[in-house]
């Protein structure tokens, strides 16, 4: 279950990256030259995830994790639950501070 937690994160955050790129390309692609037009739709689409996406799955859980044994599984999904809480509040911080 923490592997496909990780897996659909990491995918989540890529589709998003993709989708905001090329919408945005689509959008700008006749008002600016062809690298200016890449750029700007690079640096939208990173804006775009950073804003909306968060880290999770094996990257947000520490490695004394592994040490539990038989309950490696347990524990790491309830590491991988509470680093979901923990992600969406401070992503609504950042949200916050930056509009602000």
């Amino acid at each position: 279950m923490r592997n496909m937690y990780a897996a659909s994160t990491q995918l989540n955050s890529a589709a998003a990256f993709i989708s905001a790129y090329d919408f945005h390309l689509n959008r700008v692609k006749k008002k600016l030259p062809t690298e200016s037009a890449h750029e700007e739709a690079y640096n939208f689409a990173t804006q775009a995830v950073r804003t909306t996406m968060y880290g999770g799955g094996r990257a947000a859980r520490p490695l004394g994790i592994a040490k539990f044994g038989q309950a490696q599984g347990i524990a790491s999904l309830a590491y991988s639950l509470q680093s979901y809480t923990f992600n969406t509040m401070s992503m609504m911080a950042r949200l916050g501070r930056e509009v602000s």
